[in-house]
């Protein structure tokens, strides 16, 4: 019987000592004491110096920067766990590299080529996805860049954009880490350390409210949600108006050749004003801090405001004063107005909000935006009643008052018999006040409405883009593949034709 001797692993070649141009960095052997250092006389000369560079193209660390990275690098994902000598031999590989304001740093989905290690300022990530830009939140990663992708070598995950006045950054390609890793198994064996001990951490989507943005409109699918939505909102309107007035006694869906075609444009103008300011307002430029919080809240409440008297007119239909359709919308503007900026905020802003912290626990898209669409029309429901029911009975009774107006909203939502008798006269009045403001009965039905509105609208229009989105991928892989047709359903594949 023959016996095979597996042969001994060839030795391991010196390692190229460094050049001086290139500073006293030794290998990892050397480092950990493993292998004589190289003594200075044996060094070449240096090499000429070469010509400046700009601060984006890079340059070397100093002795205080390289101190300054490898207290970055130990609090990054990446090499959390690796040692002082090996935190050592990576901040001694870095460049330096500085952007400005409106730089971009990373660029989605672009191959990764290096990583950075954000030393000052602040870069903000951006996902472009289902048509809207949102803040991928990556705490976690310790302030590094691409680090989590760059060995792999992927696509980039999110845009990367210095946001304030300069960025300076320290940076290292894809090809020198790779050659660290493959020259220390030390290294390889603290990297994966460090990431393993993040495995329990993942990426959340957290744009804050008023940062929600989209950049185009399909207004095709709000066309339709909107008609759709129309039916059951016009429904449960009336209910609302038969709670305040009983005289006001008006059937489910009356008037609805005008209330669905008001509904369209008024739906369609919430969403297209939003998209508009969205695209053209950059509220980033704006100088000051204060500046781009008001410009943040200016945009997201201008829908409402110009929306205000489409729906005046669809709350008319609903109405009977004697009055003609155009009077009798203007009632109420004021505590309208204020209604439909919530309504606006609700339907736009917060539900996004809510659905990117539902997609954080919930794997279902589905499940996750309809209970961000419901959570947000709780809310909207609650803020948005009383300015409702006071615009609503002021349509009713344009003649008095917002000072008698209110007293009868009071008397309808929170009436005297409520309070227990031995509450003094002068402290029943405001109470009931402060009661019928913030627990007010008919708070449910409201409530209800808001959150069927904005379920149905937020989940027609996304089934409607889904569907329109996985048509054109269909259609874009026939005009690829023009020659091919689907085989009939048991037939067995060519296997002549898949050698070929």
């Amino acid at each position: 019987m023959k016996v095979y001797q597996e042969a001994a692993p060839a030795p391991s070649a010196a390692p190229t000592p460094s050049t001086a141009g290139a500073g006293p960095i030794p290998s990892i052997r050397q480092a950990l004491g493993f292998e004589p250092r190289t003594p200075p006389a044996e060094q070449s000369a240096p090499p000429p110096a070469p010509p400046a560079a700009s601060p984006r193209d890079g340059r070397a660390l100093t002795r205080a920067e390289i101190t300054e990275a490898k207290r970055l690098l130990n609090v990054s994902a990446m090499f959390g766990k690796c040692t002082e000598a090996q935190l050592e031999c990576v901040a001694r590989s870095l460049e330096k590299r500085t952007y400005v304001r409106g730089d971009d740093i990373t660029v989605q989905d672009a191959p990764v080529t290096r990583f950075w290690v954000m030393a000052s300022g602040y870069a903000r990530r951006l996902r472009e996805e289902e048509g809207a830009v949102r803040h991928v939140d990556s705490k976690t990663c310790g302030g590094t860049i691409s680090s989590l992708s760059v060995v792999e070598g992927a696509r980039t995950f999110a845009t990367a954009r210095c946001v304030t006045q300069q960025c300076v950054a320290y940076t290292m390609s894809r090809d020198s880490l790779l050659r660290l890793l493959d020259r220390d198994r030390a290294l390889q064996r603290g990297v994966l350390e460090s990431l393993s001990a993040r495995l329990r951490y993942k990426l959340h989507f957290r744009t804050p409210l008023f940062q929600q943005r989209v950049d185009n409109v399909n207004y095709t699918a709000v066309s339709i949600a909107a008609a759709v939505e129309s039916y059951p909102r016009s429904a449960l309107n009336s209910l609302l108006n038969r709670a305040l007035n009983a005289n006001n006694v008006k059937p489910l869906f009356e008037n609805m050749h005008i209330q669905t075609p008001a509904r369209i444009l008024y739906i369609s103008g919430f969403k297209g004003l939003r998209a508009f300011f969205d695209k053209n307002v950059d509220v980033d430029s704006l100088p000051s801090h204060w500046a781009r919080v008001c410009g943040r809240v200016g945009t997201a409440v201008a829908p409402g405001v110009l929306m205000t008297p489409v729906s005046g007119l669809l709350e008319a239909n609903l109405v009977d004063n004697k009055l003609p359709l155009l009077r009798r919308s203007i009632g109420g503007t004021l505590p309208r107005g204020l209604r439909e900026v919530i309504f606006g905020i609700g339907l736009n802003q917060m539900s996004d909000y809510f659905t990117e912290r539902y997609r954080g626990i919930m794997s279902n898209t589905a499940l996750a935006m309809s209970a961000g669409s419901i959570t947000a029309g709780v809310v909207s429901g609650y803020l948005s009643h009383v300015p409702h029911n006071i615009s609503t009975l002021k349509q009713m009774e344009p003649h008095k008052p917002y000072s008698v107006i209110f007293r009868q909203y009071v008397d309808s939502k929170a009436p005297d018999s409520t309070l227990p008798r031995a509450i003094p006269t002068p402290y029943r009045r405001p109470l009931r006040s402060a009661m019928a403001c913030l627990f007010p009965r008919g708070l449910a039905i409201r409530t209800l409405q808001i959150c069927v509105s904005f379920v149905l609208l937020n989940g027609t229009i996304k089934l409607i883009e889904t569907n329109q989105q996985r048509q054109l991928r269909a259609s874009v892989v026939d005009a690829e593949e023009p020659g091919t047709e689907t085989p009939p359903v048991g037939a067995q594949p060519d296997q002549h034709a898949a050698r070929r």
